[in-house]
């Protein structure tokens, strides 16, 4: 074992989670032709009119922001500490917008 592999941990859930809501917004801004754009701890789906951001928060907590394009402030903000239910709020954004 090379001691590049011994340094090499497993994912933890965190990192999980964040790569399945990273597929999760993809398949949902190939339906709704939303841009994906990804960052460390947040992601954001993009259209002509309107973004979506999903952050994730140390605290294990999620924030969704939505607002419209060109403006800097979010025009509806959400915190939950449901992974799930911060998933399902940034599709029914993106359902509406």
């Amino acid at each position: 074992m090379s001691s590049r592999q011994g340094r090499h941990r497993p994912p933890g859930p965190r990192q999980h989670l964040r790569d399945e809501a990273v597929l999760h917004l993809a398949q949902l801004g190939r339906r709704h032709l939303w841009r994906l754009t990804v960052g460390i701890d947040w992601m954001e789906l993009r259209d002509e009119t309107a973004w979506i951001v999903l952050q994730f928060q140390p605290d294990d907590r999620f924030v969704v922001q939505t607002g419209f394009e060109g403006a800097d402030e979010s025009s509806q903000e959400d915190s939950t500490d449901s992974y799930s239910e911060a998933l399902e709020l940034v599709e029914q954004l993106a359902r509406r917008a």
